[in-house]
Order: structure tokens, then C-alpha cells, then sequence
């Protein structure tokens, strides 16, 4: 079994024991696999552990969580423009995490699930030479 897997499989355990508890059993569990992780060697899965476990926690909520990478901050009708497009295409409520990256000219990168949507000017420009070349 992969790391992802493992990590995958130990985010539903910790979810399903996590239900219904109040937070100092939630903090106990936390600690119980994070003690866990540690003593097999394998700190390195707690960031896939969180990833995995927000995604059990947007999907309870029929949400989705979307990153948005674009050179400036988006305009709040760009956010609903984004929200409505994921919203269109999976069905549940977008929750946008943007980033600004200076190394884009324009246009956004949108993540979400396993899925990557590419707006930006410079994969429009790279579509737009293997157009030409071929």
C-alpha cells in the first residue's frame, strides 16, 4: 500500500472516530494517531492525513474545496465566475483558496478534486504554438 492510500485510510479512521465526539476527544484522537504516525516512522504523512480528512469534511458538507492560482487578486464577480464553474461541473459549493503568484502574465489556474482547469494567457499561448507547428 502507498503512502497516499495509508494516509487516506488513516483520515477515515480518524474521521469516523472524530464524529460525535466533543473537542477534547477529537485533541485525544488527534494525538493518538499523530503518536501513532510518529512510532512507526511516518510523520511525513500528517499533511496528507489533513488533506485527506478536509476533503471528508467538505464532502459532508456537499463542498468543494477549489485553489485559484492568478497574478492579482480576483474581483469579487471572478470569484462567483469561478464558484458557478466548479459548482456547474461537480455539483457542490465551491470554497476558493487563492493564491497570487507573480510568475503568471495572466489569466487563473484552477484546482480542484484531481482536476486542474488552465486559463492562463501562458497555456492559452502554448496551445496556440503546437496549434501553429503542427
Amino acid at each position: 500500500m502507498n503512502n497516499r492510500q495509508q494516509a487516506k485510510n488513516i483520515a477515515k479512521l480518524y474521521w469516523t472516530l472524530s464524529q460525535n465526539r466533543d473537542e477534547k476527544e477529537v485533541e485525544q484522537i488527534a494525538a493518538t494517531m499523530l503518536d501513532f504516525l510518529a512510532s512507526r516512522g511516518q510523520i511525513a504523512l500528517v499533511s496528507i492525513v489533513l488533506d485527506e480528512t478536509k476533503k471528508l469534511l467538505y464532502a459532508q458538507k456537499n463542498q468543494v474545496a477549489v485553489e485559484v492560482l492568478s497574478k492579482y487578486a480576483l474581483t469579487t464577480s471572478e470569484q462567483a465566475a469561478v464558484k458557478s464553474l466548479v459548482h456547474k461541473k461537480t455539483g457542490r459549493e465551491a470554497i476558493l483558496h487563492h493564491n497570487e503568484s507573480s510568475d503568471l502574465i495572466g489569466g487563473v489556474k484552477i484546482r480542484y478534486e484531481d482536476k486542474i482547469i488552465d486559463l492562463t494567457i501562458k497555456k492559452q499561448l502554448e496551445d496556440l504554438k503546437q496549434y501553429l507547428s503542427s
